[in-house]
Order: structure tokens, then C-alpha cells, then sequence
């Protein structure tokens, strides 16, 4: 009996306590009101106001070369370099050096592997419209391309002179005709056209219409709440304030 009394007494408490919640917030609904508006207005003014942003991004695939040792029916390809070693260098060149220049309308973002792969990457950049994002990546693919072009290059040369030395030793009968004859024919297998892959873009370097800064719905409903959320602890704030000022006065 003792205990249901107590239980509808701290139940009625509990009821008194949220009556007058409820009326501190009705007597300062303006000022809830005024504050969350004020804060809101000024998330919409800043989330219009603020530049935007714009991405582009870009999927390569690094260029690769047969190998000499393969059977030539063997899928034996190796690539130019590793997609991991490649995103070290391209973040060192367009993200390290450069971050500290000013003035920049557009500037590489990110630069990763795609799904592990180390034939893949995915280079990201932003921008102030899309043209400047597409024109940042596009710098650093012609670099990419340009330094892979090189470097097959170099090997053709390298094989090309390995031909020559081949069929110069061919001429002479060497007594190792036969083995040089083979390492020829393989010479001149992998270094037909098609067994040498340049680095490439895979479709189309992707944008989008809309830019992906500010998000400006997130920013005003997310100020809306902040806001509310500070009006009312500001509204019980300065009641708890009166309060304790009531108290002193009667003491």
C-alpha cells in the first residue's frame, strides 16, 4: 500500500516537473522561434554564399608489356609499375608538393587503388566548376601517359638492340645457333604491337551536374536542429538563472 502511494506521488511529481517544462517553453516560444530562425537564416545565407565544388573523376589502367622468359602462348604480362607505387608517386607530385600553392582553382583530391587491383587506379579531383576539375586530372594523365610511353619505349629499344646482337651472332654460326635462334623467335614475338599496352582511361573522365560542396539541405536542417536545440537549453539556461536570482532575493 505504502509503495503504490509512493509511485502515484513521484508519477504526479513527475507530471508537475513536465507541465512546467512545457509552460517555460510556451512563455519563450518567441524567443525559441527568434533564435532558431536567426541561426537557420544564417546556415542558408552561408550554404549560398559559400563556393562550390565540383569533382571529377578518372579510372586508368597502367599500361603492361609481355614478358621475355614466357612461353609464347603464356599470358606472362607484366605491368609498367605497380597501382600502389603509382598512387604514392602521383599524391607526392600533385598532392604533396602542391598543396601549399595558392590561388589554385582546382587541385587533385585523391588518388587510389580500384578494388585492390594493381593494374587499376582512380584519380578524384575538385574544382570550382567541372572544366577545371577535368583540366587538373587531364594534367596528370598526360604526365602519367607521357613518362609510360618512355618507359616502353626504352624497352622496345632495348629489345631491338638485343634482336640485332641476336642475328649478328646468328650470321656468324655460333655454336650456340640453335639457343639463339629460339631466344630470336621469342624476341621478335614480344615485341610485335599488340604485346605492348599503353596506360589509358577507362571510358570517360566522370562529372557530375550538381556540385558535391555545399550540401546545402544538410547544412540548413542541420542548423535547424542545432538551432532549436540551443534556444531551448539557452530558454531553460536563463529560467534557471531567474530562478536562483528569485531564491537569493528571498533569502
Amino acid at each position: 500500500m505504502q509503495d503504490n502511494q509512493v509511485n502515484i506521488q513521484r508519477y504526479e511529481e513527475d507530471e508537475i516537473d513536465l507541465r512546467e517544462l512545457f509552460k517555460t517553453l510556451m512563455r519563450n516560444k518567441l524567443k525559441i522561434v527568434v533564435i532558431t530562425s536567426m541561426i537557420t537564416f544564417g546556415a542558408i545565407i552561408y550554404a549560398y554564399a559559400v563556393p562550390k565544388v565540383y569533382e571529377a573523376k578518372v579510372i586508368l589502367k597502367i599500361g603492361e608489356y609481355k614478358l621475355a622468359n614466357a612461353n609464347a602462348n603464356a599470358n606472362a604480362n607484366a605491368n609498367i609499375t605497380s597501382a600502389s607505387e603509382l598512387s604514392k608517386e602521383l599524391e607526392i607530385l600533385f598532392i604533396d608538393i602542391l598543396k601549399n600553392t595558392k590561388d589554385r582553382e582546382a587541385r587533385i583530391s585523391k588518388v587510389g587503388l580500384v578494388n585492390n587491383q594493381q593494374n587499376f587506379i582512380e584519380i578524384s579531383s575538385i574544382g570550382v566548376s567541372n572544366n577545371t576539375a577535368i583540366s587538373e586530372i587531364d594534367n596528370v594523365v598526360t604526365h602519367l601517359v607521357e613518362s609510360h610511353v618512355k618507359i616502353l619505349d626504352n624497352i622496345k629499344e632495348f629489345r631491338e638492340n638485343k634482336i640485332k646482337d641476336l642475328e649478328s651472332k646468328i650470321l656468324i654460326k655460333s655454336d650456340d645457333l640453335f639457343r639463339y635462334e629460339n631466344q630470336l623467335d621469342r624476341l621478335k614475338f614480344i615485341s610485335l604491337p599488340h604485346n605492348y599496352k599503353y596506360t589509358s582511361i577507362v571510358g570517360n573522365i566522370m562529372t557530375n551536374d550538381h556540385p558535391i560542396k555545399p550540401k546545402k539541405k544538410l547544412i540548413v536542417v542541420v542548423a535547424f536542429v542545432t538551432g532549436l536545440i540551443l534556444s531551448i537549453f539557452f530558454v531553460f539556461f536563463m529560467e534557471f538563472i531567474k530562478g536562483f536570482k528569485d531564491k537569493e532575493k528571498e533569502a
